[in-house]
């Protein structure tokens, strides 16, 4: 039994390892990625994309903050339950399903963005 043992911590060694290191590469792509997105903006052009870029990104950030907070929509329909300022819709309601497909949340994520601006 302790030479199993040995067997699996090795391989968990391993995918760490490996894991690491696919996350090391995607992190160096990722940075080279945005440093030639702002290199190649003029340099009196570039303080507007920096604040435009922060501006999307922070209100994608908070658009799918909402819709998972709301179970899958920013714009909940009837029937739902408030609780705060959220609502959370109820899925099934006498035998009717009501549950969001992924395009429709990807849909709820782009009209909060589109909405909010």
């Amino acid at each position: 039994m302790q030479n199993k043992k040995g067997q699996i911590t090795i391989f968990i060694i391993i995918g760490i390892i490996i894991i690491s290191i696919f996350m090391f590469i995607f992190i160096i792509k990722d940075n080279n990625i945005v440093e030639n997105n702002i290199q190649s903006t003029p340099s009196d052009v570039q303080p507007i994309s920096l604040y435009i870029d922060s501006c999307l990104s922070k209100t994608a950030l908070d658009g799918i903050y909402l819709v998972g907070q709301q179970g899958g929509y920013s714009n909940t329909s009837e029937p739902f339950y408030s609780f705060s300022d959220i609502k959370i819709p109820v899925y099934y309601n006498l035998n009717e399903k009501n549950i969001p497909t992924i395009k429709e949340i990807e849909n709820q994520i782009t009209l909060y963005i589109e909405n909010n601006i």
